[in-house]
């Protein structure tokens, strides 16, 4: 078994690939002629020990190869997954979401919302991405601030977070009574 291993990393490794770059915890990166990106692991096959930077040039996100001493910050915006359509005030439908994006250049999801004319939203308002029960639809649930400006039109809501997901309690509290 070991030998078909070897065999197959000598295969690889005379592959005409062009060379990359190197991480942190010395695992190689190539990409071949037709653009085909892969990873060399530097002891054990495990993916976990690929930096986010490099994921994201694996995965084609950047084509941008990362500078190994310099790491990316970025403002994460949990769990957007299963976002619906609806945005809410106290339970109340108050407009929907028109898109999700990705900011290209810092990373940051985007959620474009259509909201009622009438609403008038203080600018310290927030936006919670939750949802209906445990396993019920999302949406984005707006509390209202009480700042005397309001956000304007095309403005956007600086307070933002995701509720955390069942899922991920679940494991949480499930990997206590396993340990």
């Amino acid at each position: 078994m070991l030998s078909k291993i070897c065999n197959a990393i000598k295969r690889l490794l005379r592959r005409e690939d062009k060379f990359v770059g190197r991480d942190e915890n010395g695992n190689s990166y190539y990409e071949s002629s037709k653009g085909k990106r892969w990873v060399m692991y530097s002891s054990v096959s495990e993916p976990t020990t690929v930096p986010p930077q490099w994921h994201i040039w694996l995965h084609y996100t950047d084509n941008v190869v990362p500078v190994n001493n310099k790491k990316r910050k970025v403002k994460h915006t949990p769990n957007l997954t299963g976002v619906g359509d609806s945005v809410k005030i106290s339970g109340v439908d108050v407009g929907s979401i028109t898109g999700v994006s990705l900011d290209k250049a810092t990373y940051v999801a985007r959620i474009d919302m259509c909201i009622s004319k009438d609403i008038k939203l203080p600018i310290d308002s927030s936006a919670l991405i939750t949802s209906s029960g445990v396993v019920g639809s999302k949406f984005v649930n707006i509390s209202p601030g009480s700042d005397i400006k309001l956000i304007l039109h095309g403005g956007k809501i600086e307070y933002t977070q995701a509720e955390a997901n069942m899922g991920g309690i679940m494991d949480r509290i499930l990997g206590m009574f396993t340990k």
